[in-house]
């Protein structure tokens, strides 16, 4: 018995296809305006450097504290860190590099770099950043980015994004494009 396409066949896939789509956007509708149409779980991402079997950057689905950075990086510390609040959770963006200086273990806290940031799609500070870390933004040169640093200096850091085109070179384009990966 072979099958043969006929109209009746093409009328009927197409309307269970806008039966479908009718009751997706009844669904969509009913949704109240201020629920996002799918809620995407937070990410946080901790780099964890330095004296450590392995290091890279750990995706979590809430800030992590030390013990669950460590255990996701299978780090096995056989010391102790006492200074260290180990409640402390760490937000996304930020960096924990362990040292070892002669008997001594240090653990230093501090953010990742702008590149793994953009990457990341996690926002650059841009008081926070060196020249380096604000030439990873795209169309920022060393030559700009010195500028924002100088600028920066000069206002006591940056209150606002908008502040930005107040520096000399920057334009109202070059805003637009970088206004996504920034914050004061």
């Amino acid at each position: 018995m072979t099958w043969k396409k006929t109209p009746e066949h093409s009328g009927a896939a197409l309307l269970l296809l806008l039966a479908i789509a009718g009751l997706y956007g009844i669904g969509y509708m009913s949704r109240p305006p201020d629920q996002p149409p799918s809620p995407e779980k937070e990410r946080v991402f901790v780099e964890f450097a330095g004296a450590v079997a392995n290091p890279g950057v750990y995706e979590f689905v809430r800030s992590p504290d030390f013990d669950r950075l460590a255990a996701e990086a299978e780090y096995r510390a056989g010391f102790s860190l006492h200074a260290f609040p180990w409640d402390a959770r760490f937000p996304s963006g930020a960096r924990v590099r362990i040292e070892r200086d002669g008997g001594q273990t240090l653990m230093r806290v501090g953010q990742m770099t702008a590149f793994y940031k953009m990457t990341l799609k996690i926002p650059v500070s841009l008081n926070h950043e060196d020249r380096d870390g604000l030439t990873a933004l795209p169309g920022v040169g060393p030559r700009l980015a010195e500028a924002i640093v100088r600028d920066r200096a000069a206002r006591n850091g940056f209150s606002v994004v908008e502040d930005l085109l107040s520096v000399p070179g920057f334009t109202r384009r070059l805003y637009n494009k970088i206004r996504p990966y920034v914050k004061p």
